[in-house]
């Protein structure tokens, strides 16, 4: 988790350790505001084994956070990063269709995306859309740096 607070903090992110986000606990937290006015929060929580419970949690905890940071006017987007030990192999060969299956934007209103890193096999399973170019910013920064912590959080 030390390089993930540290690159965080080096790009300006105000990073917290092992709090909450709408309830939710999570072990790192960082913050920012992008292009002034969108605020942002990359929320990452480490994982022993993603398996068919542990989907439906972060499923509704996805929904959950996507609807608290979502308004009619300026909402907060989300990046949530799963760095998971072990895939289950009864959700192994879904993984990527569950992470694109996740994420829910409107271009001024907030809301969320998900990168899924998987230990096992030093990948990092999510999608890094085009637009709008915050969620681009964030997702981009966060799919490359936790593809560089693999061998830091060993």
């Amino acid at each position: 988790m030390r390089y993930l607070q540290n690159e965080l903090t080096k790009k300006g992110w105000k990073v917290t350790l092992n709090e909450q986000h709408f309830g939710i606990y999570f072990d790192l937290i960082g913050f920012k505001k992008i292009f002034t006015i969108a605020k942002w929060n990359v929320l990452i929580r480490k994982i022993e084994i993603f398996d068919k419970n542990a989907m439906t949690e972060w499923e509704i905890n996805f929904k959950i956070l996507s609807d608290e940071s979502k308004s009619y006017l300026w909402g907060r987007g989300f990046v949530l990063c799963l760095i998971i030990n072990k895939i289950s192999p009864e959700i192994n060969d879904n993984i990527e269709i569950l992470s694109d299956s996740f994420g829910a934007f409107r271009v001024k209103g907030g809301g969320g995306t998900i990168l899924i890193a998987n230990k096992e096999n030093k990948e990092v399973i999510g999608y890094v859309p085009k637009i709008p170019m915050d969620v681009r910013i964030c997702t981009k920064l966060m799919k490359e740096l936790l593809q560089n912590s693999f061998d830091e959080l060993e």
